[in-house]
């Protein structure tokens, strides 16, 4: 959910913590990049996983990283904020299937 909510919660968050546009944008495209690499790398990896263990993974570390994302409002870190966003785009792809496990 935190890719859904983070729009809305931007300028909450940027206020709080004191960060600028371009700083929240960086968080952003960390996490479309993350994403982007995951695309190739996670169809690669549930090939060789199998599906059903590849959406445990991928729901369970997105799980996690959205946990995370909210206990890192705790200390209002600028990377630690990058870092859990970028995780996050990564494990979103894991929850995809390859067209040899449908």
């Amino acid at each position: 959910m935190c890719r859904y909510n983070l729009p809305i919660a931007n300028e909450a968050i940027s206020k709080e913590f004191g960060f600028s546009k371009g700083q929240m944008g960086f968080v952003i495209t960390t996490a479309f990049f993350a994403y982007a690499c995951g695309q190739i790398i996670n169809g690669l990896l549930t090939d060789r996983l199998g599906g059903k263990r590849a959406m445990l993974i991928g729901a369970a570390g997105t799980i996690t990283m959205n946990f995370l994302f909210g206990v890192a409002s705790f200390w209002g870190i600028l990377g630690l904020f990058v870092a859990i966003r970028g995780m996050d785009g990564y494990l979103h792809n894991s929850k995809l299937l390859s067209n040899s496990s449908r």
